[in-house]
């Protein structure tokens, strides 16, 4: 009982806002010297030889929502994708694998390192998992260092603007589907097509703290959702907010970012319906695989 009653106080401890905001001018500068010494490493330069390698082409970024099909999947084999977290809980359902494979979240990372660490057939990038067991290159591990901003409190982060050199940092979005973003623009791609990111969770964080609980709502397809982490919840008008930037940067820049999803909440980009989309590929719409 002890035992319990100690980790309760760190965690208390951890989430006090005081305590968070003190701490927090030393680990934004320590962060700072993260990104400055990260360019020289060869996770760095690995992701400098991707810079415009797929230019003008077309990718899917696949989620983990609940309206995510298997059969869809089979339709993409010859498709570039990236995903992430958990999507390896359909491999057993399917031959398809995406080109590209990351994750963002600490948690989530601590939780599936060794699963992470074996995946195949996949370039894999990982953010904040700096001394996280078998996160690093001899387990085919790219490391990528995630631009941190000073909020306290993440229900009020307020994205400002995209990371346009990820060999430098990727931005700290609040949703691993925008770091693919960030990946796709800086190799090119002006055809980026949203699937599975349904943007629906259990447990929404508002801006106020508040919290809304969505019963019988699923965040995740069957097999990616864990009770004990971070994937079932989110700040959502933070991450929707978020979303918007990246809409508005892609218009800006003539990238086309389209959420082919099969329902879900996300509106922030226009929609588009993926039988038709799939019917045009198959009917002609080539797409090279990039190099890895």
């Amino acid at each position: 009982m002890k035992r319990i009653g100690s980790i309760n106080v760190v965690s208390k401890l951890k989430h006090n806002y005081w305590i968070r905001a003190a701490a927090m001018p030393v680990y934004f500068l320590s962060k700072k010297a993260e990104i400055f010494f990260y360019r020289y490493t060869e996770d760095s330069a690995f992701v400098r030889s991707l810079k415009d390698s797929c230019p003008g082409g077309r990718c899917f970024i696949v989620g983990n929502g609940p309206s995510l099909r298997v059969e869809d999947l089979e339709r993409l084999k010859n498709e570039i994708c990236f995903a992430s977290n958990r999507i390896y809980a359909l491999y057993d359902k399917t031959d398809w694998r995406p080109d590209y494979y990351l994750s963002i979240d600490k948690r989530i990372i601590r939780m599936e390192a060794e699963t992470m660490a074996g995946l195949k057939d996949s370039v894999k990038f990982i953010a904040n998992a700096g001394g996280i067991k078998n996160m690093d290159s001899r387990h085919g591990v790219h490391r990528l260092v995630m631009k941190e901003n000073c909020v306290v409190r993440k229900e009020n982060f307020r994205q400002k603007s995209v990371a346009e050199d990820v060999s430098r940092y990727v931005s700290n979005t609040l949703s691993v589907t925008c770091t693919a973003m960030e990946m796709a623009i800086y190799m090119g791609f002006r055809e980026i097509y949203l699937l599975g990111i349904d943007h629906t969770f259990s447990v929404e964080i508002n801006r106020d703290g508040s919290k809304t609980l969505n019963p019988g709502v699923k965040s995740r397809f069957e097999g990616a959702e864990n009770k004990k982490d971070c994937l079932n919840w989110a700040y959502i008008e933070a991450s929707t907010g978020c979303y918007q930037v990246y809409k508005d940067y892609a218009d800006r820049h003539g990238i086309k970012i389209m959420n082919a999803t099969r329902g879900g909440k996300l509106e922030v980009f226009e929609r588009k319906n993926l039988d038709e989309i799939l019917r045009q590929i198959e009917n002609g719409g080539t797409n090279e695989k990039a190099p890895s």
